[in-house]
């Protein structure tokens, strides 16, 4: 029996997305280097965006956000961006690119299965 504020159990066919992570997104040393080796050419991204129609009333989500290449990069063209990702090591590298760039328009949260 469940108590109060227990969460029920996942669906089997739900994928466990931490667990399936990978270790380049969960090893700190990994994702030290990891802007150093992976470049999602993010700029581009949001040039595409603008001329979509990307400007300072829209909101992003940036999902499966890693140490936030776009996020950090389409921040300052529009309102807000809320970067999710499952790893936790990834997210603490973004707060602190976040902290050091001194945007206050970025949400981080930790979600997925």
């Amino acid at each position: 029996m469940r108590g109060p504020g227990d969460q029920p159990a996942a669906p089997g066919w739900l994928l466990d997305e931490l667990t399936t992570a990978g270790r380049e997104n969960l090893d700190p040393a990994h994702v030290a280097r990891y802007d150093e080796k992976e470049d999602a050419d993010a700029a581009a991204e949001v040039e595409l965006l603008v001329r979509l129609g990307l400007d300072r009333r829209s909101r992003v989500v940036d999902l499966g956000s890693g140490t936030g290449q776009l996020t950090l990069a389409v921040a300052p063209r529009c309102g807000r961006v809320v970067a999710v990702d499952v790893s936790r090591v990834m997210l603490e590298r973004l707060r602190t690119k976040v902290a050091a760039s001194g945007l206050q328009n970025i949400d981080i949260v930790e979600a997925g299965s």
